[in-house]
């Protein structure tokens, strides 16, 4: 029985259906999450059908959505929020006494 479509594995590059769950080579999860909620997603979509996240282009191409071996295409890391802490302390008389000295 011949399937229209096949994922290559992410681990051994074999050529497997695309409604098998593991390789039938290698054994190893074909599954693929998407990376913004972790929910999984179907093989040559574009959008995660749960919250809507582009699926890159590395994500296609280990579940055989790009199956003409081209490099996946560069993308922008996200934006992100990081916690920093900053210690002010004001001196009597720093700025004065620091314009009169050399900078080194």
């Amino acid at each position: 029985m011949t399937f229209g479509f096949t994922r290559s594995c992410g681990a051994c590059a074999a050529p497997n259906d695309d409604r098998s769950a593991f390789c039938e080579e290698c054994g190893s999860s074909l599954a693929v999450d998407c990376p913004a909620c972790g929910s999984p997603t179907t093989p040559g979509k574009r959008f995660c059908r749960s919250c809507g996240a582009a699926l890159t282009s590395a994500a296609m191409h280990d579940m055989g959505g790009d199956s003409t071996g081209s490099v996946p295409a560069m993308t922008a890391p996200a934006a992100e929020r990081r916690v920093c802490s900053v210690l002010f302390c004001d001196l009597v008389g720093f700025t004065p006494l620091s314009e009169t000295r050399d900078p080194e």
